[in-house]
């Protein structure tokens, strides 16, 4: 479900399976003309960030990659250069949970070369998931 957050006056994302109750409010209903494909347009998942995505660049190694040429992780995927060994493929996404879970889940396979910050993000998350592994 999404909806206006009152407190910060922002369209926020809600899952239905975490509303416990639904009660009457005095606060007016707003009609408002929703585009679900303008809104969504700069990530993946339900998660919508506003503001202008990153550009951001992964490397695949070329038998994954193969599968990304075929479907797409974003319409904003491009291809910026390829070889025998690997594709450079760039987005203009927002970094959301769904887009670094799509990146994790290939593994070895890739990695991100920019935003820096994205890049240090998922090398965190990887020790972080290393460090569990060790105790």
């Amino acid at each position: 479900m999404i909806g206006l957050n009152e407190q910060v006056q922002e369209l926020r994302t809600y899952g239905f399976d975490r509303i416990l109750m639904v009660e009457p409010t005095e606060i007016p209903y707003r009609d408002k003309n929703f585009d679900a494909t303008e809104y969504f347009k700069n990530s993946i998942g339900v998660i919508s960030p506003t503001g202008e995505p990153p550009e951001i660049v992964l490397v695949v190694k070329k038998p994954q990659a193969s599968y990304l040429l075929t479907k797409p992780m974003h319409e904003s995927q491009m291809v910026i250069r390829e070889n025998e060994e690997e594709v450079v493929f760039q987005f203009r996404v927002h970094p959301t949970w769904e887009f670094i879970s799509a990146v994790l889940a290939l593994g070895n396979e890739a990695k991100i070369i920019r935003p820096e910050s994205l890049k240090e993000e998922i090398t965190e998350k990887l020790q972080r998931t290393l460090r569990q592994y060790e105790r």
